[in-house]
């Protein structure tokens, strides 16, 4: 199985494009340990199609507003 999967990426990309996400929401949503869900959020970050945004409610991800 290959360590990164598009699928995922896409489905992260989908759900924080509806509304922010915590982490702790993309594992519930996706059903993907959190250290999965880490590796593909910090390749989106790198590539700068997501942001992170520090609320109240603690860190969220979101899609970058273009």
């Amino acid at each position: 199985m290959p360590s990164f999967r598009s699928d995922i990426e896409t489905a992260i990309i989908e759900t924080t494009s509806r509304r922010p996400c915590t982490l702790d929401d993309l594992t519930k949503i996706l059903g993907l340990h959190i250290n999965e869900i880490n590796k593909y959020l910090d390749v989106l970050d790198l590539e700068e199609k997501i942001e992170i945004v520090e609320q109240e409610r603690g860190i969220f991800y979101q899609m970058k507003e273009k």
